[in-house]
């Protein structure tokens, strides 16, 4: 939405405001209900480490999907092919762009190194290229 990568933002408010991604909470935006569309493209994420499997590569992402997970951050059970994680699926099998945002709280994790100092950050389009469950 002409927005530069690299563009800080304060809050995922912003991100709202700007319309790089509208959910206040949830990781992944298909702009869609599912039930409105039954295959839905994704958006947008937002990586922000909320699992321990997650890998920030810089130019590469191994983004869980969404899902349940206990206190440390491990995944209760297998992520389940639904939602935004069927939509993940969706833009890989079509190659449609998402934004990734990536969130100065994904450090709960550990040391991660293309991480903003604080708040979100816009990282550009990235491509869907594998997905497994």
């Amino acid at each position: 939405p002409g927005i530069p990568v690299g563009t800080a933002l304060a809050s995922r408010a912003l991100a709202n405001v700007l319309k790089l991604h509208t959910p206040p909470m949830a990781g992944i935006w298909c702009g869609i209900e599912p039930k409105v569309c039954p295959f839905p493209i994704v958006f947008s994420i937002v990586f922000c480490g909320g699992y321990s499997e997650s890998v920030d590569l810089g130019n590469q992402l191994m983004y869980t999907g969404e899902g349940r997970v206990d206190k440390k951050g491990f995944m209760q059970a297998h992520q389940e092919l639904e939602a935004g994680n069927r939509a993940l699926l969706q833009s890989m099998i079509h190659g449609s762009h998402v934004r990734v945002i990536r969130g100065s709280t994904a450090t709960k994790v550990g040391v991660q190194p293309y991480l903003p100092p604080q708040g979100y950050r816009y990282d550009g389009l990235y491509t869907v290229k594998y997905c497994w469950h």
